[in-house]
């Protein structure tokens, strides 16, 4: 059985559900955050909830406020997720399903994960400064609200949240608002992209915090969610270690020289397979070109080679490259460095190899799925072919 996005929790038990509605100044932000103040003091008092439940068309609403305020005021959209789930347990007295769990849990999760990225990055919010979304955008979010999704993309959107329908169309709506708020295209692009990736940490935590509503469905646990968050904070203790350093490190012992200092950006040539160069094509500059091709997210699983002389600059690239894609675009890629000369053991298999080359990285030596987990995107920069 398909469910909508929000209109579930207004329709199976609209009977119960005042038809007072709040004040229709208030914006959306307002009355998102008045559903947490009121989940927090009052529970499931329905008379409290109801005109604050019917005020919105979904979570997603809080797109249509100046973006900003998501970060100004903090919006808990976790915590509201679990509470209404809870809430919908105890006044429907019906066992919620896999599709309305995952409509109101991937709502919040996706809306958390914009949130943390805007309040990581002060430049960004007032890149996007105070404009409220346009009467397109709020039609657009409207629509979405009537979404229905079925069994089978409810449980895609658990399993693979990147790939799944609701990532599609969450992603389509905040990229063009994103656009609308003063982003260019491309850094749109980029910032949807990493949304997407983080927002599996967040729906594991609502189920975590959603036990007891959820637990007929057999989703993961309070200790699933805590081994989840050891993994994310093994790869970026990782990244902060091993990728962030990189740029910083010490060239020739100099106490003021670090490879920032001297690093000039590669221009390179297109080559035929033969290795030949394409003499049609005009040198481009290597980390744009590199760049074009990640932004091309559904041409996964693409090897690029780059081959030059001896100290012309491809390993400083390596490592200036891999901390920028740690800036600009993790979780959406995580880059991993690895430079051949440091490889104790070259195996014939390439998994085997990876796995020894990162022996030491807790994401790595504590799971043994850490390269089949779809919600999860590695950047491999292998440096140093000809060692």
């Amino acid at each position: 059985m398909a469910s909508r996005l929000w209109r579930f929790l207004t329709t199976d038990i609209s009977d119960l559900l005042s038809t007072e509605t709040v004040d229709d100044t208030a914006n959306a932000a307002e009355a998102i955050f008045g559903l947490a103040e009121v989940l927090q003091a009052h529970g499931s008092d329905v008379q409290k909830l109801a005109p604050l439940v019917t005020r919105l068309d979904s979570l997603l609403d809080a797109l249509n406020s100046p973006l900003a305020e998501i970060v100004e005021k903090s919006l808990p959209f976790v915590s509201i997720a679990t509470g209404l789930l809870k809430f919908y347990l105890k006044k429907s007295q019906q066992p919620l399903t896999l599709e309305k769990c995952v409509a109101l849990a991937a709502q919040a999760a996706y809306l958390e994960s914009v949130k943390a990225l805007l309040k990581a990055d002060a430049d960004l919010q007032q890149a996007i400064g105070k404009v409220p979304a346009s009467e397109a955008i709020q039609a657009r979010t409207k629509q979405l609200a009537a979404l229905e999704i079925s069994e089978e993309q409810a449980s895609r959107t658990v399993t693979d949240f990147p790939k799944s329908e609701l990532a599609n169309q969450f992603s389509a709506l905040l990229q063009e608002r994103l656009v609308q708020a003063g982003l260019d295209g491309q850094a749109a692009k980029m910032l949807t992209a990493r949304v997407v990736w983080q927002t599996p940490r967040y729906l594991n935590q609502v189920w975590a915090a959603s036990a007891e509503a959820v637990k007929h469905l057999g989703q993961p646990t309070f200790e699933d969610w805590r081994q989840e968050q050891a993994k994310y904070q093994a790869i970026e203790t990782y990244l902060n270690q091993e990728i962030a350093s990189g740029p910083q490190e010490k060239v020739f012992n100099e106490k003021a020289l670090t490879f920032a200092n001297i690093y000039v950006p590669l221009t390179v040539q297109r080559m035929g397979r033969k290795g030949d160069a394409i003499e049609t094509k005009s040198p481009r500059d290597l980390e744009g070109w590199v760049i074009q091709h990640l932004m091309a997210w559904e041409e996964e699983a693409q090897i690029l080679f780059i081959q030059g002389e001896a100290g012309r600059g491809k390993s400083v690239f390596c490592r200036m490259f891999a901390d920028w894609v740690r800036r600009a675009l993790y979780p959406a890629y995580t880059p991993i460095l690895i430079r051949l000369r440091d490889l104790k053991v070259l195996e014939s298999n390439l998994t085997r190899t990876l796995a020894n080359a990162l022996e030491t990285c807790d994401f790595v030596s504590s799971d043994a799925g850490w390269l089949t987990d779809s919600n999860t995107r590695f950047l491999f920069l292998l440096d140093g072919f000809d060692e």
